[in-house]
């Protein structure tokens, strides 16, 4: 690896250190919605079954009254027009697809 191959590298590095920070403070801010919530929740967590529990524990409902279901959130997240923020966004996709990634390795 030469020089301007490293510094690209480490260029890189900073690029992602800073976008974890921005990422952090907006895990930090209050939801604007009620999606936003779902997607803040799934980073923190990183799992579904662990999401849904913790709306439904908090009494999330959806519309008819019902508790809400692991399908129910992942059609949410793996929404591509989600009324969210880009950055929790782009995040929450990649946790999904390595979710995914991985449980399909098991099998």
């Amino acid at each position: 690896m030469n020089e301007k191959e490293i510094l690209a590298k480490i260029n890189e590095y900073e690029n992602t250190i800073e976008e974890l920070k921005l990422l952090i403070t907006k895990l930090k801010l209050k939801a604007s919605s009620f999606d936003e919530f779902v997607f803040q929740k799934y980073i923190e967590f990183s799992s579904l079954p662990k999401t849904m529990k913790f709306i439904n524990e908090n009494g999330y409902r959806k519309p008819k009254g019902t508790k809400y279901t692991t399908n129910d959130l992942s059609a949410l997240i793996r929404n591509k027009t989600a009324d969210v923020d880009p950055l929790l966004l782009k995040h929450a996709h990649l946790i999904i697809e390595h979710n995914t990634k991985a449980v399909s390795r098991l099998w």
